[in-house]
Protein backbone atom coordinates (compact mmCIF):
# COMPACT_ATOMS: atom_id res chain seq x y z
CA UNK A 1 0.00 0.00 0.00
CA UNK A 2 1.27 3.29 -0.95
CA UNK A 3 1.41 6.72 1.00
CA UNK A 4 -0.84 8.54 -1.18
CA UNK A 5 -3.47 4.98 -1.01
CA UNK A 6 -3.30 4.91 2.58
CA UNK A 7 -3.89 8.51 2.66
CA UNK A 8 -7.17 8.26 0.14
CA UNK A 9 -8.41 5.23 2.64
CA UNK A 10 -7.79 7.23 5.83
CA UNK A 11 -9.88 10.35 4.53
CA UNK A 12 -12.63 8.21 3.26
CA UNK A 13 -12.86 6.53 6.32
CA UNK A 14 -12.76 9.54 8.31
CA UNK A 15 -15.75 11.04 6.21
CA UNK A 16 -17.80 8.03 6.28
CA UNK A 17 -17.41 7.91 10.11
CA UNK A 18 -18.89 11.77 9.97
CA UNK A 19 -21.59 10.86 7.58
CA UNK A 20 -23.76 8.71 10.20
CA UNK A 21 -26.85 8.12 8.18
CA UNK A 22 -24.73 6.21 5.38
CA UNK A 23 -26.48 8.80 2.26
CA UNK A 24 -23.08 9.97 1.10
CA UNK A 25 -23.69 13.72 1.89
CA UNK A 26 -22.59 15.41 5.60
CA UNK A 27 -25.18 17.17 6.43
CA UNK A 28 -24.37 20.23 8.86
CA UNK A 29 -26.38 18.36 12.20
CA UNK A 30 -23.71 15.32 11.46
CA UNK A 31 -20.69 18.10 11.40
CA UNK A 32 -22.35 19.77 14.62
CA UNK A 33 -22.66 15.87 16.19
CA UNK A 34 -19.17 15.49 15.45
CA UNK A 35 -18.02 18.86 16.96
CA UNK A 36 -19.85 18.20 19.74
CA UNK A 37 -20.18 21.36 22.44
CA UNK A 38 -22.79 23.87 23.11
CA UNK A 39 -21.34 26.03 20.31
CA UNK A 40 -21.55 22.78 17.66
CA UNK A 41 -24.08 23.82 15.46
CA UNK A 42 -23.28 27.42 15.05
CA UNK A 43 -19.65 26.00 14.33
CA UNK A 44 -21.19 23.19 11.71
CA UNK A 45 -22.15 25.54 9.49
CA UNK A 46 -19.71 28.15 9.18
CA UNK A 47 -17.54 24.59 8.33
CA UNK A 48 -19.89 23.02 6.52
CA UNK A 49 -20.06 26.68 4.40
CA UNK A 50 -16.23 26.63 4.07
CA UNK A 51 -15.66 23.04 3.06
CA UNK A 52 -18.89 23.00 0.42
CA UNK A 53 -16.20 24.22 -2.28
CA UNK A 54 -18.55 24.02 -5.02
CA UNK A 55 -21.41 26.27 -3.38
CA UNK A 56 -24.00 23.52 -3.85
CA UNK A 57 -25.29 23.71 -0.13
CA UNK A 58 -24.11 19.40 -0.21
CA UNK A 59 -20.75 18.51 1.31
CA UNK A 60 -19.95 15.13 -0.37
CA UNK A 61 -17.74 12.56 0.96
CA UNK A 62 -14.81 13.31 -1.42
CA UNK A 63 -15.49 16.75 -1.22
CA UNK A 64 -15.47 16.23 2.75
CA UNK A 65 -12.18 14.33 2.42
CA UNK A 66 -10.18 16.72 -0.02
CA UNK A 67 -9.94 19.09 3.32
CA UNK A 68 -8.66 16.90 6.03
CA UNK A 69 -5.38 16.77 6.78
CA UNK A 70 -3.13 13.89 5.80
CA UNK A 71 -2.11 12.22 8.33
CA UNK A 72 1.75 11.53 6.67
CA UNK A 73 2.21 15.22 7.64
CA UNK A 74 2.30 14.01 11.35
CA UNK A 75 5.59 13.48 12.51
CA UNK A 76 5.36 10.88 14.52
CA UNK A 77 3.12 8.94 12.63
CA UNK A 78 6.12 8.90 9.84
CA UNK A 79 8.64 7.73 12.32
CA UNK A 80 6.49 4.66 13.21
CA UNK A 81 5.87 3.99 10.11
CA UNK A 82 9.32 4.05 8.93
CA UNK A 83 10.58 1.81 12.27
CA UNK A 84 8.17 -0.90 11.05
CA UNK A 85 9.57 -0.98 7.19
CA UNK A 86 7.76 -2.00 4.27
CA UNK A 87 4.05 -3.18 4.91
CA UNK A 88 1.26 -5.48 3.65
CA UNK A 89 -2.20 -3.52 3.55
CA UNK A 90 -3.55 -5.55 6.34
CA UNK A 91 -0.38 -4.45 8.38
CA UNK A 92 -1.00 -0.43 6.88
CA UNK A 93 -4.70 -1.22 8.46
CA UNK A 94 -3.71 -2.45 11.73
CA UNK A 95 -1.39 0.62 12.20
CA UNK A 96 -4.54 2.58 11.35
CA UNK A 97 -6.74 1.12 13.61
CA UNK A 98 -4.17 1.38 16.48
CA UNK A 99 -3.65 5.59 15.97
CA UNK A 100 -7.48 5.88 14.94
CA UNK A 101 -7.96 7.95 18.78
CA UNK A 102 -5.08 10.24 17.31
CA UNK A 103 -6.69 10.78 14.10
CA UNK A 104 -10.23 10.21 14.64
CA UNK A 105 -13.17 12.08 13.36
CA UNK A 106 -13.54 14.31 16.21
CA UNK A 107 -9.74 15.38 16.42
CA UNK A 108 -10.18 16.14 12.59
CA UNK A 109 -13.54 18.46 13.31
CA UNK A 110 -11.39 20.34 16.14
CA UNK A 111 -8.56 21.22 14.34
CA UNK A 112 -11.27 22.15 11.35
CA UNK A 113 -13.35 24.30 13.64
CA UNK A 114 -9.79 26.17 14.90
CA UNK A 115 -9.69 26.69 11.45
CA UNK A 116 -12.48 29.05 11.40
CA UNK A 117 -11.70 30.25 14.40
CA UNK A 118 -8.20 31.78 12.99
CA UNK A 119 -9.89 32.38 9.77
CA UNK A 120 -12.31 35.06 11.43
Amino acid sequence: MTQGSYTMLYKQEVAKSIDTDGDGIIGVDELATGLGGDEGMERARQLHSMLDVDGDGRLGLEEFGDSVRDPFRDADFRRQLEQRGAMDPAAMGALHRRHAAQYDAAAVLGSMARAIDTAA
